[in-house]
């Protein structure tokens, strides 16, 4: 997986790799001084398990992007992490979350709980749920809260953000790559952020959906397929 960023007045290209054995995550930089000769590569973390999905956004308020990255471990347990960038290239490894039961994997940064600052949701494809992390702020000194958006997604693949239903917040859509079906549930405001969200089936017959993605302009879900493999 790649990302392009422009960060620390430089540009950077982003590679994530992951294996069930042995997986990491990288940051490829171009040198100033010539262009064209190519990357170097510098290691945030290594020794992982399985790594899948990748996201990058300011989440601590300092004005530079910040990395986030699940790991599973033995083929069963996950924990999301936040890599928080001083600026200067340098990355510290935060735990958002650990011992979820399942894979997590693709995920999306926005403001869930309109406090103005980023929260994660993510996926977790062997559970079938959807959960979201609540950015606690204050520069990282108080922990991040678990929600669940719905226990209902069979094989969860990928999920995005959107105000779908043009009330000020932001709904969730999910797409299941085994069970066909894209869903988008709304987000029930502040008051109602501790339990479930209502689910409402977009496509049922949408077969091998996959990477979805969210149009803020008209505030729809696009479900982008991918052919089977």
């Amino acid at each position: 997986m790649r990302w392009v960023a422009e960060s620390c007045g430089r540009r950077g290209l982003l590679l994530v790799f992951g294996m069930m054995v042995v997986a990491g995550v990288c940051l490829g930089r171009l040198p100033a001084q010539d262009r064209k000769s190519g990357f170097t590569e510098h290691l945030l973390v290594g020794n992982l398990g399985y790594v899948f999905g990748l996201a990058a956004a300011d989440l601590d308020g300092d004005g530079d992007l910040d990395i986030t990255s699940p790991d599973i471990q033995e083929k069963s347990v996950s924990t999301l992490s936040l890599f928080r960038n001083n600026g200067k290239g340098k990355f510290q490894k935060q735990v958002i979350f650990a011992g979820e039961p399942g894979w997590f994997e693709r995920h999306v940064i926005g403001d869930i709980d309109g406090d103005g600052t980023p929260d994660v949701a993510i996926v977790n494809n062997q559970k079938g749920n959807v959960v979201w992390f609540a950015n606690p702020g204050n520069n990282g000194k108080l922990p991040w809260r678990r929600f669940l958006i719905t226990n209902n997604c069979p094989k969860a693949y990928d999920v995005a953000l959107a105000d779908l239903d043009g009330d000020g917040d932001l709904d969730a859509a999910t797409s299941g790559y085994r069970s066909h079906i894209v869903s988008w549930y709304e987000n029930p405001g502040r008051k109602g952020l501790g339990r479930e969200w209502p689910r409402r089936v977009i496509d049922s017959k949408m077969h091998e959906s996959r990477t979805l993605c969210s149009e803020t302009s008209t505030g729809t879900a696009i479900p982008t397929c991918c052919p089977p493999r």
